[in-house]
């Protein structure tokens, strides 16, 4: 019976550093929308969402990175007409999103040692990326 109530208790410590992990880092990234530094790798998917869907796929063709995100983007953009902020909350949302599967999805079917460190792993490319460079500040495509 001890060791039933123990488990319980080490699943709710889980539980709360888990959902903590996404809320703090969903936070802290969410706090740097309001940012108006524009860099030149968010001035050329600017430039990218101002055309239409071939454009798009014709600008990524040249560029490293794949058109999914830019496509993801033009949503945004058509629905919100434009908006910076709009383009940075459509970059926040794919990490939120892969927070919020650690700690539900990844936990139920591996465990929640396992669910921790990939919450671990996803918040410390974060942080690299945040020492290494203003990346973090700026839209950020490699969430996608």
């Amino acid at each position: 019976m001890n060791t039933q109530k123990n488990k319980w208790g080490l699943e709710r410590y889980y539980t709360i550093v888990l959902w903590g992990i996404v809320i703090w880092f969903t936070a802290l990234y969410a706090t740097l929308i309001f940012s108006h530094n524009i860099w030149t790798d968010e001035a050329f998917t600017l430039q990218l969402l101002r055309g239409n869907v071939q454009g798009i796929l014709e600008g990524t063709a040249n560029d490293v990175h794949p058109p999914l995100y830019y496509l993801y983007a033009k949503i945004f953009w058509e629905l919100f007409r434009g908006s910076l902020v709009a383009q940075k909350i459509a970059t926040i949302l794919p990490m939120t999103v892969l927070l919020i599967v650690g700690a539900t999805l990844i936990r139920k079917e591996f465990g929640s040692r396992t669910a921790l460190l990939f919450l671990l792993f996803i918040i410390n490319f974060l942080y690299i990326s945040f020492l290494s460079s203003t990346w973090f500040k700026n839209i950020f495509i490699i969430s996608m």
